[in-house]
This record gives structure tokens, C-alpha cells and sequence, in this order.
């Protein structure tokens, strides 16, 4: 079996994230930037914009750029868009709260990305300085790394995930 890692660092306790302390307004320009990179559409949202509003000023703010930018059709129920943010946000805290525990014996392939932005690296407080981001911390084998192309957020898109493909098949290949 292989454990195919991608483009995320092993949360150990010295990379303890930051997000869990956000407040409603740190949570939506995040999500509005997740937004942004997956769809390639800007929605000009930042949180000096947004603070003075409440929630669910801040909701409907972002409701009206994705729907200036075509990323919700015009008029959509505000239940759309919250049901959205409250998946991305689950996401993120599963991930956030996951803490790897050492010991794991099989073989582990990081496939780490060419381009990482200095926001997406801002998100944990400290990653550990290793090619492996410290996931070699929770094997008792060498962790191989793959360096693919693109971003976290454009790795599994079209051209990157043909790279992407062919680098897990060949490890998979190895491994069975």
C-alpha cells in the first residue's frame, strides 16, 4: 500500500495551525481567497473591507462579488452560499485538528508542488524545514518526495494533474 501525500506538511506540534483562533471576518477573506484560486476569478474581498459588517453583511458581501464574477448565478438563495462556506470552513478544521502519529510503516510518496505562496504558508505557524515537511517524522521508511507543477490548488486541474497522474502511477507501480 502507499500513502500518497499532497502538497500539505505533517501537522506536528510544533506546526500547530493558526486558523482555529480566526474570527468570522479572518475566516471569510480565507475562504473568499480559496474561492479565488480555484476558480481564477478575484473577488476583491479583503478584511479591511469586510470588518465593519457583520456576519451576515460579510455573507452577502461575498454573495454579490461571486455572483459579479459568475461563480453563483444572479439572485441565489444566501442558503447556497452558506452551505459553501460551512464546507470549506469543516475542511479546513479536519485538517487543522488531524495530527499525525509516528510509526506508520508502509511507504509514503509527498507530492509537493513547484510554486508555494507565502499566504499558504502563513496558515501554520511553523513548517517544519525538511523537503519532507516533516513527514518523515511519522515513518519508520524514507519519505520519497515528487515535486509536480503548479499550486496546492491547481495540482489536480487540467494540465497539472496529467503530471500529477503519472508521477502516483509509477509510485503505485513500485509499490504493488
Amino acid at each position: 500500500a502507499l500513502l500518497a501525500l499532497f502538497d500539505l506538511p505533517a501537522l506536528i506540534p510544533s506546526s500547530a495551525p493558526k486558523q482555529l483562533d480566526w474570527d468570522d471576518t479572518r475566516w471569510l477573506t480565507n475562504i473568499a481567497h480559496i474561492l479565488e484560486m480555484l476558480s481564477g476569478k478575484n473577488l476583491d474581498i479583503s478584511s479591511e473591507a469586510i470588518k465593519p459588517l457583520t456576519p451576515e453583511e460579510q455573507l452577502n458581501y461575498l454573495k454579490q462579488q461571486m455572483e459579479t464574477v459568475n461563480l453563483l448565478p444572479p439572485n441565489s438563495g444566501i442558503e447556497r452560499l452558506r452551505g459553501i462556506v460551512q464546507t470549506i470552513k469543516a475542511d479546513e478544521l479536519a485538517f487543522m485538528s488531524y495530527v499525525p502519529r509516528g510509526g506508520y510503516i508502509g511507504p509514503i510518496t509527498l507530492f509537493r508542488t513547484s510554486k508555494v505562496y507565502q499566504d499558504e504558508l502563513d496558515l501554520f505557524s511553523k513548517i517544519p524545514t525538511d523537503s519532507t515537511w516533516g513527514w518523515n517524522q511519522c515513518s519508520s521508511q524514507p519519505v520519497a518526495v515528487e515535486v509536480v507543477s503548479g499550486t496546492h490548488t491547481t495540482m489536480l486541474a487540467e494540465p497539472y494533474v496529467q503530471v500529477l497522474a503519472g508521477k502516483l502511477k509509477f509510485c503505485l507501480a513500485r509499490v504493488c
